[in-house]
Order: C-alpha cells, then sequence, then structure tokens
C-alpha cells in the first residue's frame, strides 16, 4: 500500500507538469507614414531578434514548462516598419560588415528581455507578456548617435480561447505593441535624426 501512494503521488506531479511548444507567425500592416526617399539605411539584427527561442522553467508543479520559437517573425516585423519609413532600407548581417560608405544611418536592433507570466503563476485567468527591445542607430562613420528603448505589453484571457490560442494572441498583441510603438518612435525623432546625420 505505501509503495502504491508513492506512485500515485508521482503521477499526479508528472502530469500535472507538461512542455508545451509553440510557434511564433505573427504579421503587422505596413504603417501609413512618410516615406523617406533620400537617406541610405542599413538595418542588423542580433541573434535574438533573428532567431529568438524562449525556455521558461517550470515554476509551480501545476505549471507548463514553455517553448516559443519565435523564428524570424520581430525581424520580419521590424523591417516592415523601416521599409515603411525609408525607401532604401537594406539588411546587413552585423554591424561589422557594414563599410563607411554604404550607409547614411545604421540601426540596429536587440532584444533585451522577454516575460512571460502564465494564469498559474499570477493566480488569474490570462496571460501576459511583456518585451523590450533595445535599438541602437548610428550615424555613418559608426558613430552612436541615439539610443531607444521600445517596448510592448499583451495579455489575453483564457476563456475565449482553446489549447495554446490564448498565449499565441498574447504574444501577438505585445509584438503588435512594439511595432506601433516604434512607429510613434520613428515618426516623432524622424526629424532630429535627419538633423544629427547631416
Amino acid at each position: 500500500m505505501k509503495i502504491k501512494l508513492i506512485f500515485l503521488n508521482l503521477i499526479i506531479f508528472v502530469s500535472g507538469c507538461t512542455s508545451q511548444s509553440i510557434t511564433i507567425s505573427t504579421s503587422i500592416p505596413p504603417p501609413l507614414v512618410i516615406s523617406n526617399s533620400d537617406l541610405r539605411v542599413v538595418s542588423f539584427f542580433n541573434n535574438n531578434v533573428n532567431n529568438y527561442q524562449f525556455k521558461s522553467e517550470v515554476l509551480e508543479k501545476t505549471d507548463n514548462s514553455w517553448e516559443i520559437n519565435f523564428q524570424d517573425t520581430q525581424k520580419n516585423i521590424f523591417t516592415i516598419i523601416l521599409n515603411s519609413f525609408f525607401d532604401n532600407n537594406n539588411i546587413s548581417d552585423n554591424f561589422d560588415n557594414i563599410s563607411d560608405t554604404s550607409a547614411d544611418l545604421i540601426i540596429g536592433f536587440n532584444l533585451e528581455s522577454f516575460e512571460l507570466l502564465t494564469p498559474q503563476i499570477a493566480s488569474n485567468d490570462k496571460y501576459s507578456i511583456w518585451i523590450k527591445y533595445k535599438i541602437n542607430i548610428y550615424d555613418q562613420k559608426k558613430d552612436l548617435i541615439q539610443n531607444w528603448s521600445i517596448t510592448g505589453y499583451g495579455e489575453q484571457l483564457t476563456g475565449a480561447f482553446k489549447g495554446n490560442d490564448a498565449i499565441l494572441n498574447a504574444i501577438s498583441l505585445a509584438l503588435r505593441d512594439v511595432g506601433a510603438n516604434l512607429t510613434i518612435k520613428l515618426e516623432s525623432d524622424m526629424q532630429e535624426l535627419l538633423n544629427l546625420v547631416q
């Protein structure tokens, strides 16, 4: 009887913790903004933007562990936005490969943090997502002229969704919020950027 009781406890523990794997493929429509055709822009993306994979740890016995594959979703979103603002936007593999004569403006993207709060951890019925990016902007000489922090937040109640749809929607909302905030920042600071590179 004692052996059976231990085995039963083990089954309950294992069944309460499962691993969930999801893939992100969020996209956004091009923002309706005034495009600049004069500046030559080169953008580059750190590895955590090119192909980020988030892996969580089980914090509670009743919670799942998560593996979230962003593929190139983040890069695609940022490229859509930059292509809307700049007619001449090219992508480089990394900062070191950009020559001094190839760009008037260099924009680099780095994912600083991705935070996931599950219903089990928060003791509520929603998924919450926070994302923060560091964006460095350089002039033609590769001197840093601007440093931006762009954030995004998304949350989704679990009741109206099945399976992993709730967390997928929360992540999509956070990414779209990032896109909206970056668009607003570029619009508000565009003239300042133009003045800095002239």
